[in-house]
């Protein structure tokens, strides 16, 4: 049974917004590695949708997918780095959210590390190329986008290639 926590997604204002764009985003707070989510920027172009695969409970922990809306277009932690793409027809965050979970995307378990955001986060795109929701290619690119940033931050903040963690 996958775990999603929906308390601060405003559903009924955002869930059926057409998105402009989505975004993997990653963040750092620390100065070390990044945690990676989708953002799905909303029409208005004021608010955002994220969904954030975050480790729970459990040896390797359980993934809990968290959606939470937000009055922002992207993070503004400290330190952000953004991938932007543009889906192949408009998608809401509830459309996304459903393709998440009929996929099993939503069943996630992490390394025992409690590593593995940035390739469930790939793994999301090459769902969304497989059914045509992405071009073609759009896992690709975020794949060498993520090579050319790791060699400017340094692979010791994203490290190649990044933690698996399984789906069940």
């Amino acid at each position: 049974m996958s775990t999603t926590f929906k308390k601060s997604y405003a559903q009924a204002a955002d869930g059926a917004v057409p998105t402009t764009d989505l975004a993997v985003v990653g963040t750092s707070t620390d100065g070390t590695v990044y945690h990676w989510v989708f953002y799905a920027r909303l029409a208005d172009a004021a608010r955002s949708v994220i969904f954030d695969m975050s480790p729970g409970v459990g040896e390797p922990p359980t993934g809990v997918l968290i959606v939470t809306s937000v009055p922002l277009a992207t993070s503004d932690g400290p330190e952000v780095l953004e991938h932007p793409f543009v889906p192949a027809a408009a998608i809401t965050p509830d459309a996304f959210l459903a393709f998440v979970v009929a996929r099993g995307l939503d069943r996630f378990r992490f390394t025992p590390e409690g590593t593995g955001c940035r390739n469930w986060c790939r793994d999301v795109l090459s769902g969304m190329e497989e059914t045509g929701l992405v071009p073609a290619g759009t896992p690709d690119g975020f794949q060498a986008w993520l090579e050319a940033m790791s060699a400017e931050v340094g692979e010791e903040r994203i490290p190649m290639p990044g933690a698996r963690g399984t789906f069940y």
